[in-house]
């Protein structure tokens, strides 16, 4: 908890010294002073972070979906039909091939029967009902099934007939959800994944969706035509499937932005240009160059140190505390040209330098 805190405080302190880049108080970049001249003292009054410092860098990912569960009825018209069964006669079913139906229903009229035998409705060859009927109007529910058979009990002794059942109007009504869904698959590092967020932009959208990540349920209800979820990022793994489907009754047509922050943590150093022209060196015997050590977040040391063209001119350590720091400089350590100055974390140290300035 003690380095989520202080990566923390640091990231915060990050975006004040962005903040004081933006509006103007000489600042490259974190870390990072210029000065146009070497005799025109220096002073910058935003705090700037040494060290660990946390960097945000975020994957985008578009994924394109569609995801339809409406429930989708066909209607087999069958018109009249005769069914009939005999030992001397045959057999004479009406057959129907249906299509993966969930909720299945039969309809029809007798308009003539003999009695002889009862009437036989049948669902992938199981019978689903079996009884005498008289002549009128029937409804049944025949529940899930591929086929339905509809036939007539055997008139067995009475071999001078077979039993009949003359059908109209049949009907068989076969519906079924189409779960039709997609799916997404991506990879991603997730040793430093700090967090997971959807962007969801809709141009169809009715019921409730259903979002799947890996086989878990990471997001299950309505949504706006825009909306932003944020996802468990404990859950992804180096390789990932999506899946976008739809509750019963709902459909959606859509794309998403998949946002996932990676955050890494950079060792930052601070350096400051110092540009000396021609006639200000030659003008030049010595100097200072001083800041102040505001905040230590974690303990260590620093190095500073004066480069110019790749070559160091000067380099001193100092143990990490509170407080302000001065060195001194002359034409040994500073040339004519762009002279580097810089401060260099040791030992894992995160500070602030503020107040640097430059007297030369």
């Amino acid at each position: 908890m003690a380095d989520e805190f202080v990566l923390f405080m640091v990231g915060g302190l990050a975006i004040i010294g962005i903040l004081f880049v933006v509006f103007g108080f000489g600042f490259s970049g974190i870390g990072y002073a210029t000065q146009q001249s070497g005799f025109d003292n220096y002073f910058v009054t935003s705090p700037v972070i040494v060290g660990k410092v946390p960097v945000d860098a975020v994957e985008t990912l578009t994924a394109s979906f569609t995801a339809d569960n409406y429930l989708r009825t066909n209607i087999y018209d069958l018109g009249d039909r005769r069914v009939s069964n005999g030992l001397l006669f045959g057999d004479a079913p009406v057959r129907v091939n249906i299509t993966g139906s969930e909720f299945t229903t039969i309809s029809f009229d007798v308009t003539k029967t003999n009695g002889y035998g009862g009437l036989i409705i049948k669902v992938d060859g199981t019978t689903v009902e079996q009884q005498h009927l008289q002549e009128g109007h029937y409804e049944f529910d025949l529940g899930p099934g591929h086929s339905v058979e509809i036939a007539s009990e055997s008139s067995e002794w009475k071999v001078w007939a077979p039993s009949i059942y003359e059908l109209s109007s049949l009907r068989i009504a076969a519906s079924t959800y189409p779960r039709e869904k997609t799916t997404y698959t991506f990879e991603t590092n997730t040793a430093d994944v700090q967090s997971m967020r959807m962007d969801f932009y809709m141009t169809s959208n009715a019921g409730q969706l259903l979002v799947k990540m890996n086989g878990d349920v990471v997001y299950s209800g309505a949504i706006n035509n825009e909306q932003n979820i944020y996802l468990d990022s404990s859950k992804l793994d180096t390789i990932n499937i999506l899946s976008f489907e739809a509750e019963k009754d709902s459909k959606f047509e859509g794309r998403t932005t998949i946002a996932i922050t990676h955050r890494s943590v950079e060792n930052k150093n601070f350096v400051a240009d110092i540009n000396m022209s021609g006639d200000d060196y030659s003008r030049f015997t010595a100097g200072t160059i001083s800041f102040d050590v505001r905040d230590v977040y974690t303990p260590g040391g620093y190095s500073v140190s004066i480069v110019n063209a790749g070559q160091l001119l000067m380099k001193e350590y100092a143990k990490l505390e509170k407080g302000y720091f001065v060195v001194n400089v002359d034409r040994k350590t500073m040339r004519q040209g762009l002279n580097e100055f810089i401060v260099t974390p040791v030992d894992g140290a995160t500070f602030t330098i503020q107040s640097f300035n430059t007297h030369l």
